[in-house]
């Protein structure tokens, strides 16, 4: 009979250690969060995470320099400078750059003898950083310089132009690699026949659409449309133009 208690007493104090077992699993799998009740991080952007700088267009391209080359009134050109060939007014063209640098040499003709010939380079970095998730704030600041000979003068025309060109954007992704990036720009360009003679001020609002594609993780492609308005101001004279480019580029992210 004692053997028989003894073994009922052992059975009673497994059967409390297993359900005292059972209980405690149950409030811990209560207590767990489930899977459902995560939130999920969100998605990351191809482009636009707070923090995200991009340094544009290290190697790029587009249709017409936002700089251009400025056209001098008659008045100012002096001898053998631009005003023979018209009033004030920009000279604008292709445009490649690499590392930010650019070179571009254009003329009217294979002749030059009786051709306009117009050579431009210039060091224009730019940059935009992401203050917010899908917002940034960037820029454009350059320095240009141009050689204009013209035909039937002996003395050329040279002109440097600095400019500042900030800018704001919005980013809409597409897919995990592909955004549109709206921005718009604004900015002051001021051309010198020397560089302590004033010569002309360039005014400029701009949007640019451009689609951007993350090749990789450091490396952005983007490319699409440009809308610009300028205003070239220079003697009390005053031109005003709209033009519709292209450009695109490879950027860096970091």
């Amino acid at each position: 009979m004692t053997r028989t208690m003894t073994s009922m007493g052992a059975l009673a104090l497994l059967l409390a250690f297993t359900n005292e077992a059972r209980a405690q699993n149950e409030t811990n799998e209560t207590n767990e969060p489930r899977a459902a009740d995560v939130p999920r991080p969100p998605v990351k952007r191809a482009i636009g995470e707070a923090g995200d700088v991009v340094l544009e267009d290290v190697l790029g391209a587009r249709s017409q320099s936002p700089f251009g080359t400025a056209v001098l009134p008659p008045a100012q050109a002096g001898a053998g400078g631009l005003g023979a060939i018209g009033s004030v007014g920009l000279v604008s063209g292709p445009n490649v750059t690499a590392a930010w640098f650019s070179y571009s040499s254009t003329s009217t003709g294979p002749d030059d003898r009786v051709a306009t010939k117009l050579t431009r380079w210039s060091f224009a970095p730019s940059a935009d950083i992401f203050i917010a998730r899908g917002i940034s704030i960037g820029g454009l600041v350059g320095y240009a310089r141009s050689r204009m000979h013209v035909p039937g003068f002996t003395k050329s025309l040279d002109t440097n132009a600095f400019a500042i060109h900030p800018r704001i954007g919005y980013v809409v992704p597409i897919t995990a690699d592909v955004a549109v990036w709206p921005r718009i720009h604004g900015g002051v360009t001021a051309h010198y026949a020397a560089l302590d003679q004033p010569a002309a001020q360039q005014y400029r609002a701009a949007v640019d659409v451009p689609l951007a594609i993350r090749v990789s993780s450091h490396l952005l492609v983007d490319v699409g449309p440009e809308a610009a308005y300028t205003v070239l101001e220079s003697q009390g004279i005053t031109q005003r133009s709209f033009t519709f480019a292209g450009r695109g580029g490879i950027s860096l992210v970091f």
